[in-house]
């Protein structure tokens, strides 16, 4: 297997990892208002939730975690996500790239995004579909 094809493997992983994050709290009721993959220095998923906003990030967090772990179908740990309120930088730039339709669901290289320049990223549509769809 070519490196290549391993990066892109391993992209694909991150990619569906993060959307059974999304499905989970979705179906919880635990709002999520954007989310992208980011890579700085390790990989991170950055989720903008207006909970940030109203309960401050530390309980917003804890939330989050007590919903992530009562799934079977979420592999990510907390240490794999960060929480931002809807006024952050980042998610600013979340929303922003989702208006760009043509930027949404793509990696992207070297982008500066919330003030930090990224080596990489992957921004997820606005809307997220409660289930994959069928092939």
């Amino acid at each position: 297997m070519d490196s290549e094809t391993l990066v892109n493997s391993d992209r694909d992983k991150m990619v569906i990892a993060g959307l059974a994050v999304l499905r989970h709290l979705d179906s919880t009721g635990f709002p999520v208002a954007g989310a992208c993959w980011a890579k700085g220095y390790r990989w991170i998923l950055y989720l903008a939730t207006p909970r940030v906003d109203v309960i401050g990030q530390p309980e917003a967090y804890g939330e989050m975690l007590t919903l992530l772990r009562s799934s079977d179908e979420v592999s990510l740990t907390g240490s794999d996500i960060t929480l931002v309120g809807m006024t952050h930088p980042v998610a600013g730039n979340i929303r922003a790239v989702q208006s760009i339709k043509k930027a949404v669901g793509r990696w992207r290289d070297g982008y500066p995004f919330g003030g930090t320049p990224f080596s990489e990223m992957y921004v997820y549509p606005a809307n997220i579909p409660a289930e994959p769809a069928a092939v």
